[in-house]
């Protein structure tokens, strides 16, 4: 049988192991969180093994490992009442407390805001959510086509104008070319990866935004992840323990990375602690 005790291990040791000793160095799961559901990799020895792991079932079939998940479906509808729980009680929580002080005539345009600023999150959350459920189903399809990435990274900039502005941020950049990809995928990367650096970097830093054909990079100044975090930043609703009182949902870098790889696209972050994070995309 496979000697782990939990997924976990297969993260922390990036290998799967049977009793007659290490199958094959998996460096995928090594990644944050990398679970790649159905690929296969190639083993040295001739066996056949079936155990789980979690969620999934384990087969090593001759010359390859194959990890499949048991009941994709039934995951997914488990994550979503999970991830209900987990982001979106805390908001409508705090909504039923608003509408109880504006029955009550206490500060009432101030708590009308806030409950519109809560309904908003709860949206946005909510369209996250269906898009990640969309992607981790295999039911995005991309429409590739030829982007020019100056118009569409000044378009994705446009959308934070006012926070750029309230922070007193200097944004540089150097984006020309074309690449082939889908750009609505391409834009949800950008939103992200842009509002990330804008709401981790301190009032008067700088973003500097640089991009070809094929390769797109985004630095900024920021307060950095810890070195020990940075395994994990593309986990579902992780959020960097020195950032968590910067709101977010924590699903934007799982957004991310998923896309990134419909796309056809490979994602580096490098960070460090109050120096900055650096978030490199590359076409394969």
């Amino acid at each position: 049988m496979v000697i782990v005790s939990k997924w976990t291990d297969l993260l922390d040791v990036g290998v799967i192991r049977t009793e007659n000793g290490v199958i094959k160095e998996a460096n995928t799961f090594a990644r944050a969180m990398g679970f790649e559901e159905g690929r296969s990799f190639e083993i040295p020895q001739k066996r056949i093994l079936e155990t789980r792991i979690g969620e999934c079932e384990v087969l090593v079939h001759e010359d390859h490992v194959i990890l499949k998940p048991k009941d994709a479906l039934s995951r997914m509808k488990q994550f979503l009442v999970d991830a209900l729980a987990h982001e979106i009680l805390t908001p409508v929580t705090s909504i039923g407390g608003l509408l109880y002080l504006v029955g009550e005539g206490i500060d009432v345009e101030k708590n009308i805001e806030k409950i519109e600023c809560h309904l908003r999150k709860i949206s946005r959350i909510v369209d996250e959510l269906l898009l990640l459920s969309k992607i981790e189903l295999g039911e995005y399809v991309p429409q590739l086509r030829r982007v020019e990435l100056k118009t569409i990274v000044q378009e994705v900039l446009g959308l934070y104008t006012e926070r750029i502005k309230r922070k007193h941020l200097k944004v540089k950049t150097r984006v020309r070319g074309i690449m082939k990809t889908d750009p609505e995928a391409l834009e949800i990367i950008l939103r992200n990866i842009i509002s990330n650096a804008i709401k981790y970097t301190d009032d008067g830093g700088i973003i500097n935004i640089s991009a070809t054909g094929k390769r797109i990079v985004v630095e900024d100044s920021g307060i950095g992840i810890p070195e020990e975090e940075l395994p994990f930043v593309f986990q579902r609703f992780f959020r960097a323990s020195n950032a968590r009182d910067r709101g977010g949902s924590g699903l934007g870098l799982a957004i991310t990375r998923h896309l990134a790889e419909v796309v056809g696209m490979n994602i580096k972050i490098k960070s460090e602690l109050e120096k900055g994070t650096t978030v490199e995309l590359e076409m394969r």
